[in-house]
This record gives C-alpha cells, structure tokens and sequence, in this order.
C-alpha cells in the first residue's frame, strides 16, 4: 500500500493551517499556532479521504484537502450538518441525546 499521498497531505494541511491562522490575526502565540495546525492537518487528511473517494483524482483531492485545512473543524461540521439535512432533515444542534 501506497502512502505517499499522506506527505503531500501534511504540506497542504501545514499551509492551510498557517494561512488561516495568520489571515485570523495570529494571537495566541506559538500554542495556538501548533493547535491550529493539528486540526488543519487533521481535517485536511478527513476532507481528502472523503474527496478521493468520490472524484477519485489525487489532484482534485489534493485542492480540496486545502480547502478543508484553510477552514479546519468548520468544513468538518458543515459536511456533517449537510448530510444530516440531505438524510433525513435532523441536525445536530445538542449532544443531549
């Protein structure tokens, strides 16, 4: 199994976080920045996955997994609310349940 894809996935995730981070105002410090950056890698890994297996182009994938680190958790939660629209017409607004 191939996993060369997954280095290309931590660059774009580093540089979308980075991007979002400084475009955000950059306060926080050096804790924030490393927090931030786990969450875009994180999400951009989760975004391409889910990219891949629907357009099934590395390149296409690649730019959407950017999109999903530049936004981080957001994108995550967005394709959850829109699925669960898509579905059945419930969202999750609390974890009550």
């Amino acid at each position: 199994m191939e996993m060369h894809y997954l280095f290309y996935v931590m660059i774009i995730g580093c540089a979308g976080s980075i991007t979002a981070f400084i475009k955000n105002g950059g306060s926080g410090g050096i804790k924030e920045l490393a927090k931030r950056t786990w969450d875009g890698c994180f999400s951009a890994y989760v975004v391409y996955e889910i990219a891949f297996f629907f357009a099934k182009d590395e390149r296409v994938s690649f730019a959407i997994c950017g999109i999903g680190a530049w936004m981080g958790s957001e994108v995550l939660i967005f394709v959850r609310d829109f699925v669960s629209n898509k579905a059945g017409g419930r969202r999750y607004d609390s974890y009550e349940e």
